[in-house]
C-alpha cells in the first residue's frame, strides 16, 4: 500500500505587455520619470496611483544593478532635471539603506562623493542627481525636499492559472513515514514580534521617525514601513492610559519633543477619530487649554515633552501641514503561515 501526498502547485502562464506611453522599458520593467517635485512620501503616493490606472503594481524605482544604473542615466540625461527621487531609506536605522518595494537592504549603490553623509541630521531618502559634482551618481536628502522622482512597475501581465500536482511516494507505510507526514502537514513560517528598532507592547510593534513630516506624508510613510514587514501600518493609535504611559516614556529618551500620533479631527470639528480605526476617541491626555483649534486649521494632534510650555507628555492640536517626528505602529502577533496545507 502506498500513502500519496499531493502537493498542489499553481504555475502562472505569463503574458508580456509593451510599457505604457511615456514609459520606459528595461527587462521586466517599467519606468516613468516625473515632471513635478514632490516629497518623497508624495512621490511614492503618485507612483502607486499612476501604477492602479494600469492594474499594476507601482512604486519608487528599484536601482540594484549597474545595468539599471546604465539605463536609467540616458533618460535622466534628456529629462533637463537634475535629481529624482528614487526608492531607497535609511528611515529605520541610519546606514542601512532599505528599497521600498522589497524591503531588502541595498547590496548595489552607486554615490556620489562624500555620500552618503546625513549632512543635518535628517538626510534618510535617496536622489539620483545629474549635476555638477553628481554626474548620475547618488545622494542622500531629507525626505521633505521637493524633487522629481522615478517610478517604476513590472511589465508583465498574469492572465491564466493552472494547476499542476506533484505526487511523493512513500512506500510502506510506517510510524516514520506518518510521522513524517505530520511534520510536513504542520511546517509552518513564523514571523517575529517586533522587527529591529521597533519597541514591543502587548501586541503591538511602535517606530519612532527620526525625519520631519506632514501628517499625511506620515501616514504614507508609517504604510510604506509597515509593508517591507508584509503588516499594515499606521500612525499609532493612543486609546489607553497604559499605551500612553509606555509610549511616554518612549519619548522622554528619544531626542525629539512632538510626534503625531493618529487621531484627527478633519471631518468634524472637536469630533476626534483615530485614523487605523475610524473610531471615535474615548481615551484623551490634552495638555492645558487643548484642543483649541487656534489658527482655525488645527485638526491633527500631537504628543508633546515639553513641560517649558506646560506640555509634559499631553496632547495639542496643530495643523497637519506642520512638520514632525511620528510614531508608527503595526501588529507585533506572531503570524503563522503554513507551507504546506
Amino acid at each position: 500500500m502506498n500513502i500519496q501526498l499531493l502537493i498542489f502547485l499553481t504555475a502562472l502562464t505569463t503574458v508580456f505587455a509593451v510599457c505604457p506611453t511615456n514609459w520606459s522599458a528595461h527587462n521586466d520593467r517599467c519606468f516613468f520619470l516625473s515632471k513635478d517635485n514632490e516629497t518623497l512620501a508624495g512621490a511614492l503616493k503618485l507612483c502607486q496611483a499612476i501604477g492602479s490606472q494600469y492594474g499594476r503594481t507601482a512604486s519608487l524605482a528599484t536601482v540594484d544593478d549597474v545595468a539599471t544604473q546604465k539605463f536609467l542615466e540616458n533618460p535622466v540625461k534628456q529629462s533637463g532635471y537634475h535629481g529624482f527621487y528614487i526608492g531607497l531609506t535609511d528611515i529605520v536605522e541610519e546606514d542601512t539603506f532599505v528599497w521600498i518595494s522589497s524591503g531588502k537592504t541595498a547590496t548595489y549603490t552607486n554615490w556620489g562623493t562624500i555620500q552618503p553623509n546625513n549632512r543635518y541630521g535628517n538626510e534618510n531618502c535617496v536622489v539620483f542627481r545629474n549635476e555638477p559634482g553628481y554626474v548620475m551618481t547618488w545622494t542622500d536628502d531629507p525626505c521633505t525636499d521637493l524633487n522629481n522622482y522615478i517610478c517604476e512597475m513590472a511589465t508583465p501581465l498574469y492572465k491564466s492559472k493552472k494547476l499542476v500536482s506533484l505526487q511523493i511516494i512513500i512506500n510502506q507505510p510506517s510510524k516514520m513515514n506518518i510521522q513524517l507526514l505530520i511534520f510536513l502537514a504542520a511546517l509552518t513560517t513564523v514571523f517575529a514580534a517586533c522587527p529591529a528598532h521597533w519597541s514591543g507592547h502587548r501586541d503591538k510593534c511602535y517606530f519612532f521617525s527620526r525625519d520631519n513630516e506632514t501628517f499625511s506624508d506620515a501616514l504614507i510613510l508609517c504604510e510604506m514601513l509597515g509593508a517591507q514587514y508584509r503588516r499594515p501600518a499606521s500612525i499609532a493609535t493612543i486609546d489607553s492610559a497604559n499605551t500612553q504611559k509606555y509610549l511616554a516614556n518612549l519619548i522622554r529618551h528619544s531626542g525629539s519633543n512632538a510626534y503625531y500620533i493618529g487621531v484627527n479631527d478633519i471631518v468634524n470639528e472637536g469630533e476626534f477619530v483615530w485614523i487605523s480605526s475610524g473610531q471615535n476617541a474615548t481615551y484623551l491626555n490634552w495638555g492645558p487649554d487643548q484642543p483649541n483649534n487656534r489658527w482655525g486649521n488645527e485638526n491633527c494632534v500631537v504628543i508633546r515633552n515639553d513641560p517649558g510650555q506646560g506640555f509634559d507628555m499631553t496632547w495639542t492640536d496643530d495643523p497637519c501641514t506642520d512638520l514632525n517626528t511620528y510614531i508608527c505602529e503595526m501588529p507585533a502577533a506572531e503570524i503563522h503561515i503554513p507551507i504546506l496545507g
